[in-house]
């Protein structure tokens, strides 16, 4: 609540920035999880790259035989 000058009272700004305190922590909770899970995913993405390259290779490496007619 305002007082007559238009402020919040002390308790208010306290309790304001405590709110504000836990919000922020939940936040870095929410961020450190979303980093967890990009570099999971990210992890994934490579793996599945460097099988797909290593399933690829053998086909590029030997010439495919002319089938008979």
């Amino acid at each position: 609540m305002l007082n007559a000058a238009g402020y919040l009272t002390l308790d208010e700004l306290r309790r304001d920035i405590a709110e504000k305190s836990r919000q922020l922590s939940e936040m870095d909770v929410m961020l450190a999880d979303y980093h967890a899970e990009r570099a999971r995913l990210i992890r994934d993405l490579r793996r599945l790259q460097a099988r797909l390259r290593d399933a690829e290779e053998p086909s590029q490496a030997s010439p495919s035989q002319p089938t008979k007619q």
